[in-house]
């Protein structure tokens, strides 16, 4: 089954029903704010996440080049530093 959809979690924010949530801390050892991921998987709709890519900037606006897609959260935050963003196809 596929993944076919990826959400970032703040802190001991709980995953929806039907989510599964991978319990490593994104930022670990970084000093910041413990951030997650949850996703869910299907083999009869939605369309597969097929790459995942990450982005490391100066700029809070960045937007990845198309067909990427960028989530939200900075998986640095709180930390310092540089913006770093988890992108999708």
């Amino acid at each position: 089954m596929a993944v076919i959809n990826l959400m970032i979690l703040e802190g001991d924010e709980q995953e929806p029903e039907g989510w599964t949530k991978i319990s490593k801390d994104l930022n670990a050892g970084a000093g910041g704010e413990y951030i997650y991921a949850a996703y869910t998987r299907s083999s009869e709709q939605g369309s597969p996440i097929n790459s995942l890519d990450v982005a490391l900037t100066d700029n809070r606006d960045y937007q990845p080049p198309k067909p990427w897609e960028r989530y939200d959260k900075d998986l640095n935050a709180g930390a310092g530093g540089k913006f770093v963003y988890l992108l999708h196809i």
